[in-house]
């Protein structure tokens, strides 16, 4: 059985824990003699820190040359995932979504086009990703390599604001309002604490980002998917003159829309591979195909 916790049956797949499923619904292509029958679009949570809790979504059976864009939805959101926009695909794909919410079951179903020409929906696969409710994920989306798992502190999203444009004007005995749309969160306060000099540092460098991410706990009335803009830090070390690790964090943040760009520091690199193959053909040996690769890197 594979490591991820998946094995195939005739029409689907098999949930064996930690991994999660999807059954496979095939379905037939609406371009005669392009393809019998197209393969099915399975999800596996990953929920290790390594670099943060995350969700695999991998697709099988395709057309040759073909493009493939992946949607994403939770609660009553939805959205594509970085990287997987009009992604070529010669066969198979893979991708892994970062940005994956916590604490609710996340949906994914990917469109397939050729040559220009939408071809059809795949199947949708759910899966979830849970964590301790006193912890949140804090990443930078564009190098999900840099993230850090921090504890809430008491007033972490204490107090929600969000303000809109509103004109008022005196109408003979009467004074009416123009308003426009509410706008996103402000000044949302993101106390939190690490406990290491580590974490600490690992913390430092994800608020470095232009557009933080913020995956907190679904009880709170945030959005599961946060993307903010930081400001000023506010970097209170608690025990670390004693040599300690402890450091709390008194961020004010304020929500802005997620970045269109793809990754720009991928989590696997060239690097990760030529460190173990040195030659291609030791590359070649270890792997059948580019998706292979992708999909069992080295050390995973």
């Amino acid at each position: 059985m594979p490591e991820d916790g998946l094995y195939g049956v005739p029409g689907g797949a098999i949930l064996v824990e930690p991994g999660l499923y999807s059954t496979s619904n095939f379905v037939e292509s609406p371009i005669p003699g392009l393809y019998e029958v197209m393969g099915p679009l399975m999800v596996t949570a990953l929920p290790d820190a390594d670099p943060s809790p995350r969700i695999r979504i991998d697709l099988d059976g395709l057309p040759a040359n073909a493009r493939v864009t992946v949607f994403r939805f939770w609660d009553s959101s939805e959205g594509t995932v970085r990287g997987a926009l009009d992604a070529f695909a010669d066969g198979s794909f893979t991708i892994i979504d970062y940005e994956a919410p916590i604490g609710t079951p996340v949906s994914y179903r990917a469109a397939i086009y050729v040559d220009g020409e939408f071809v059809e929906y795949t199947n949708t696969a759910t899966a979830t990703l849970t964590e301790d409710p006193s912890y949140a994920w804090v990443s930078d989306p564009l190098a999900p390599g840099r993230a850090v798992r921090v504890e809430l502190r008491t007033d972490f999203a204490e107090k929600l604001t969000r303000r809109r444009e509103v004109t008022k004007h005196r109408v003979g005995f009467r004074t009416i309002a123009l308003s426009g749309p509410m706008g996103l969160l402000e000044n949302v306060q993101l106390s939190s604490q690490v406990k290491t000099l580590e974490d600490a540092a690992k913390y430092q460098e994800v608020l470095d980002a232009d557009v933080v991410l913020v995956r907190a706990p679904k009880l709170l009335r945030l959005p599961v998917l946060l993307y903010v803009s930081i400001e000023t830090v506010n970097e209170i070390a608690q025990d670390v003159q004693y040599g300690g690790g402890w450091v709390v964090w008194d961020i004010a943040a304020d929500e802005v829309s997620p970045s269109p760009l793809n990754i720009t520091i991928p989590v696997v690199t060239y690097g990760t591979y030529s460190a173990v193959f040195p030659t291609y053909a030791d590359f070649n040996a270890a792997y059948s195909t580019y998706v292979d690769a992708l999909r069992n890197p080295p050390g995973d």
